[in-house]
């Protein structure tokens, strides 16, 4: 009888080699990722560091306290409390003010050409003689990154928007704002992309709005796709860089902007120029959905005449078509503004208060024709 042989040691120690070999490469993986990481976080240290250097050095206020880094091991994050900026500059009508408690600047894989800044807290904005407080559930910003060149692409998005205004509060259950800037051919000017979608909009109650006085005052859903042309100057009084920006053939290419507010549902594209004047000139069109019950309420809240209203709802009645799914009929209209005047099919309708670029250059109200 034959005693058995034991088994060749050969698998056992290739077995401990394998096992071995696989902890050393996956030691070797976690210092290099770990090294990866504080790399990737002192460029984004370095990165803050020189923008505030920048900021400084143009005039602005930049304070906060130490930050920190963090995200180990899945982002690279950097969080910085305390952060209040300001900037005043009546030549270039700069004078504003921001708090926030806590900013967060991450990035992380697999988007490793994309930073992300969340502002937290209970942040604080001041332009002008105005302040508001605002809140997000949620608030972010992504700036997409390109190696040697600044950031071109920026998306902010926020849900559940809160803000405390010197009208009332504002709310929004989601709003999404893209900006880009894009160069074709490489030599050409910038034409800058602007993209917005909010949602659940609740303007504020003390407003002074002649569009909420027919409309109401909460927005179902509103959607802009524009494309400004050519660059605005960076530096100079409000009315001088609208100026400069007229006479380079500047526009804004309202190429799709839509509403469903109260008794106003439909979409508008046109094109705006400033004229001599300063003041905003195009021409586009119109479709409305039950265009009579849209007029209907803005001669109710007195934005136009009952007799501009009965003709433009004539013309609305006899132009209106009925969809091909069925629904409200609709209307397609051209309409125009010239010398501060909404004319739609021939029609003027309303006037619309100058723009003043030396106190704010925003319209603050509009009159009926009479």
């Amino acid at each position: 009888m034959t005693s058995a042989k034991p088994p060749p040691a050969r698998p056992r120690r290739f077995l401990r080699r394998g096992a071995a070999g696989f902890l050393l490469l996956a030691a070797a993986l976690l210092l290099a990722h770990g090294l990866a990481w504080r790399w990737m976080t002192a460029a984004l240290a370095e990165r803050f560091t020189d923008w505030t250097t920048m900021r400084r050095a143009q005039g602005w206020e930049v304070e906060h306290d130490l930050p920190t880094r963090g995200g180990w091991p899945f982002a690279a994050r950097l969080t910085v409390p305390g952060l209040r900026i300001s900037a005043s500059d009546p030549a270039v009508a700069v004078d504003f003010a921001l708090e926030v408690p806590r900013l967060v600047l991450q990035i992380a894989a697999p988007r490793l050409d994309r930073l992300v800044m969340r502002p937290q807290g209970e942040q604080r904005l001041r332009l002008g003689t105005t302040e508001v407080v605002f809140t997000a559930e949620r608030l972010e910003a992504a700036l997409a990154l390109e190696p040697g060149l600044p950031p071109r692409a920026i998306e902010v998005l926020a849900e559940r928007l809160r803000a405390a205004t010197p009208d009332g509060p504002f709310e929004a259950q989601s709003l999404v704002l893209a900006l880009s800037s894009r160069f074709a051919p490489p030599d050409a000017e910038p034409a800058v992309t602007i993209d917005l979608a909010a949602q659940g909009v609740a303007l504020p109650a003390g407003a002074a709005s002649p569009a909420m006085a027919a409309f109401g005052r909460r927005m179902e859903e509103a959607r802009l796709e524009a494309v400004l042309t050519r660059a605005l100057p960076m530096s100079g009084p409000p009315a001088a860089i609208a100026a400069a920006w007229r006479d380079a053939g500047g526009a804004l290419d309202l190429r799709s902007v839509a509403l469903r507010w109260g008794a106003l549902a439909g979409e508008a594209q046109m094109t705006l120029t400033l004229d001599a004047a300063l003041q905003p000139a195009g021409a586009g069109t119109l479709r409305l959905s039950d265009a009579p019950a849209a007029l209907e309420a803005m001669a109710s809240a007195g934005v136009i005449t009952r007799g501009a209203a009965r003709t433009a709802q004539g013309v609305a009645m006899f132009v209106a078509r009925v969809p091909d799914g069925g629904g409200a009929p609709q209307v397609e209209l051209p309409f125009t503004l010239a010398n501060g005047i909404v004319t739609v099919a021939r029609i003027p309708l309303l006037r619309l208060a100058p723009l003043a670029w030396t106190g704010g250059g925003l319209p603050h109200a509009a009159s009926p024709l009479r």
